[in-house]
């Protein structure tokens, strides 16, 4: 699990966090030990209802995305949770 944090207490912050992972059983790596095997990625949520799917995986594409997915659905779903989706 890498924490990015934004903060203007750094001590503090570290001290908090290796806190919280320390009573979970977790131990931190040194800064920058493992980073290397993770990429910065960005996750985007369009509510879409009327839209052309095509047409949004294309926008999406052009945009440099490397996936698109739709959230699955369920048959026990509520009316509300079709249309959170």
């Amino acid at each position: 699990m890498v924490v990015e944090v934004s903060t203007d207490k750094v001590h503090r912050s570290v001290a908090k966090i290796r806190e919280v992972i320390k009573d979970y059983g977790g131990k931190m790596a040194d800064s920058g030990s493992v980073t290397f095997k993770f990429r910065r990625v960005r996750v985007v949520n369009i509510k879409a209802t009327n839209a052309d799917k095509d047409q949004l995986l294309s926008i999406a594409l052009d945009a440099g995305a490397e996936d698109v997915i739709e959230p699955p659905t369920y048959e026990d779903d509520t009316e509300e949770d079709k249309s959170e989706r």
